[in-house]
Formats: structure tokens, sequence, C-alpha cells
């Protein structure tokens, strides 16, 4: 019930759909892993990746969200 709420409250509505947050628990980057959710060996980018580096590195997300491709959430009533 509470990683619903969460979840909600972070405007999550793919699976996958990451979160992102930085030392001082701000949300630095949303959304996809990377470019290619239907094929691993057609990436190109890697989202996800690159944001844990330049959070790593102190620097700000040059893209902080990205749509994320999947299949909606079904949430239970």
């Amino acid at each position: 019930m509470k990683v619903r709420i969460v979840l909600k409250s972070l405007g999550a509505t793919r699976t996958p759909e990451v979160f992102l947050f930085n030392q001082r628990r701000e949300l630095v980057y949303k959304g996809a892993i990377d470019d290619s959710w239907e094929n691993e060996s057609t990436v190109m980018k890697v989202f996800l990746e690159d944001a844990i580096e330049y959070c790593l590195d102190g620097i700000e997300v040059d893209y902080p969200e990205v749509p994320a491709v999947g299949c909606s959430i079904k949430w239970k009533d």
C-alpha cells in the first residue's frame, strides 16, 4: 500500500519507469532506462546510466525526464 502511495506521488505511469535521487534526496531523473526497450542490441542512449554518472560527478542531469515506454500501470482500488 505504501509503495503505491509513493509511486502515485512521483507520477509513475509506466513499467518500467525509474526514479533517481541524489544524496540530498532530490529527484534528479525520472523515466526510461534506455532508448530501446524492445531490443537490447539496438540501445544507443543509456538514460539512467548517464544520469547516475552525472549525479555521482555532481553534475546536473542534462535530461531530467525522459518519457517511459512500457505497459501502463493498472492500479487496484
